[in-house]
């Protein structure tokens, strides 16, 4: 991961811890994380990238994702985590309740991203969704 730019590294760092923490490394959740490893970084290994986080304090990785477009879809990949299995318990609302405000996220953003994880399969994506990427380290990786 190293030929990765800092950012898009930090960003696919924090998203592999979140998926450790929230518990969700089962079939669905190794699959996203592979899905998003082929698509941003397909020379990384996904063993290689749980192996680097696993110990690391998850604050240091928040800290070091400072592309506010990149915290925005860290942020709404954890939202649609949490929904994967269901509703939210209390420990996942309270796990992206801090990440969102760790991020300081904009509450306008919050809502949209809420919104568009809630409706991804009935609608396009909001200009703003679309705006936020073009911006975002995935968009410059694809």
């Amino acid at each position: 991961m190293s030929r990765l730019s800092p950012s898009l590294q930090a960003a696919l760092q924090l998203w592999a811890k979140m998926t450790l923490e929230q518990g969700t490394l089962d079939d669905e959740g190794r699959r996203l994380l592979h899905d998003l490893l082929a698509i941003h970084a397909p020379q990384a290994d996904l063993s290689e990238l749980l192996n680097q986080v696993r110990d690391l304090p998850s604050g240091e990785l928040i800290n070091r994702v400072s592309c506010y477009e990149d915290r925005f879809f860290i942020a709404m990949n954890a939202f649609a985590a949490q929904t994967l299995t269901g509703p939210a318990t209390e420990d996942t609302a309270t796990t992206f309740g801090s990440l969102v405000k760790a991020f300081a996220l904009q509450d306008d953003d919050v809502c949209l991203l809420k919104n568009t994880v809630q409706n991804r399969p009935n609608a396009s994506l909001p200009p703003r969704v679309e705006s936020l990427y073009a911006g975002s380290s995935f968009y410059r990786a694809a």
